[in-house]
């Protein structure tokens, strides 16, 4: 992601708002499914969903407390 928390949101927001559009939308074109199969799926799609979020808000923060020379004892 970007050092800019707007854009962050803005992008966050058009991913989120892309996923529920292609539930909703995906039912057109789709037949309902009565296995296993489908509360899997969405299961798995939660996970990816976090895990992408995750990481794309938790990089930044973490990178600059790794990279942070201040907390290196010095010589």
């Amino acid at each position: 992601m970007t050092k800019h928390p707007i854009l962050n949101a803005l992008l966050a927001a058009l991913y989120i708002g892309l996923i529920a559009s292609l539930m909703f939308f995906g039912q057109r074109y789709v037949d309902p499914v009565d296995n296993v199969l489908m509360p899997m799926t969405m299961l798995s799609l939660l996970t990816l969903s976090v895990a992408f979020m995750a990481c794309a808000f938790s990089s930044s923060p973490y990178s600059c407390i790794w990279t942070d020379t201040r907390s290196r004892p010095s010589n």
